[in-house]
Formats: structure tokens, sequence, C-alpha cells
């Protein structure tokens, strides 16, 4: 005759958290100093920024420019730069008319640092905010666009490959007519503010009687045809 076994019960598990309060004496020097070095990391990386050095970084000027905040700038320039990637390839020299604070120009002086790079701005605050960022190196000339290119044709007798301008704030034909004078090729910039009111950069140079090159559309910027604004 058989006699059944008690069953034994299992004590039930338990899962226990150690707190800092239960660890080992020996190992809390090493944990405590690993806090205070990872606290000392933390502390330094959420340092606050000076907003002038974020607007330096950025770009400032940006209403002046068209553009609806120093983002939105930084974002438009860096995709004109990309659209434009063969065209600066090609150039030996490039001008950016009406440059702001220069944003523009470094940005291409970042991709293409051999280019010989100008500038021109009628502000003058802007202007010595773009001189201050690209350095003695680089030519910003001030006054009007006409007196700007007018003395931008004595730097570069030869003449300039490429020029980069917003049709709106060049100040009419007439300065575009002296721009076509002395640039090989015009990139037409389209800002926040003409492309929220008019849509796609067609319909902008079809606003301002001008004809673009024709090929492939781009967002935020595209080539003149080669006789649209010259002087007939």
């Amino acid at each position: 005759m058989s006699m059944a076994l008690p069953r034994l019960r299992r004590p039930p598990s338990r899962c226990t958290w150690l707190s800092d309060e239960g660890t080992p004496s020996h190992r809390r020097p090493r944990q405590r100093a690993a806090a205070t070095h990872l606290d000392k990391r933390k502390a330094a990386a959420v340092e606050p920024a000076d907003s002038a050095d974020i607007l330096t970084e950025l770009g400032g000027g940006f209403e002046a420019t068209g553009f609806e905040n120093p983002f939105a700038m930084r974002s438009r320039f860096s995709t004109v730069v990309w659209e434009q990637t063969a065209a600066l390839r090609r150039a030996g020299s490039a001008v950016h008319i009406g440059c702001g604070d220069g944003l523009l120009l470094e940005l291409i002086a970042q991709t293409r640092p051999k280019l010989r790079l100008y500038g021109t701005e009628e502000n003058a605050a802007l202007a010595e905010a773009a001189r201050r960022r690209l350095g003695a190196s680089l030519p910003v000339l001030g006054g009007t666009s006409i007196a700007a290119i007018a003395a931008l044709s004595r730097l570069a007798p030869d003449g300039i490959d490429l020029a980069f301008v917003d049709p709106e704030r060049l100040g009419g034909r007439e300065a575009l007519a002296a721009v076509r004078a002395i640039a090989k090729s015009v990139i037409v910039i389209g800002t926040d503010r003409s492309l929220h009111r008019l849509g796609d950069m067609d319909t902008l140079a079809a606003s301002m009687g001008l004809a673009l090159l024709p090929g492939r559309a781009g967002r935020v910027s595209a080539a003149l045809s080669a006789t649209s604004g010259r002087p007939h």
C-alpha cells in the first residue's frame, strides 16, 4: 500500500529593488563619484546659450530679408545651396546681392571654400553684421544696389559667374539689368514673403516680368533665362 507524499509548497518568489541605502558600503563611494560626474555633465549640457549667439549662428535680420524667423531663413538658404550645387561647382566667383548678415555666403563658403565670394547690402547694420560673420577676406559692399554693383564691377573687372538675388528686394529692373551686366548667370531666390504670396518660383518670376531658365524647377531658387533682365 503506497502512501501519498505531502506536496511541498514552494515559497513565493520576490523581486527586491536595491536602493542606495541597501548598497554595500564598499561600493558606495564609486557610485557616488559616478553620480557626481554625471550630474556635472548634465549641468554642462543644459547650460543656457546667449540669445545673441543663437542669432549669430542661425542668422539675424531675417525680417528685413523676407523670412518669418531665423530657422526658416537658414533652412531656405541651405536649400538654395543644395539646389544650385551644380552651378556652384562650375563657378569660380559668386555674389549675393542684398546679402543681409551674410548667412547664405557663409553656407556657400562652407561647401565651396575656394570660390571667390562677394556681398552687397544697403542696410548698414546688416552689412556690418555680414562683415563680422564673414571676415575681412570676403568683401561686403554697402550703399544702394546700383552703387554697390558699380563698385563690384571695379573689384571684379572680368565679371562674376553667379549672382544670387531676391528680385523684390533688389530695387527694380534697372538694378537687375546692372546685375545682368556683370553676372554670367543670375539665381533668383524666393523668400517666405514672396512665396507665401505668390506660391512658387514661376509665378514669382512672371509677376516681375522675368523668365526662368527651362529645366528642373527649384523650390526656393531658380536661374533666370539668358536674356531675362538684360538691357535691350
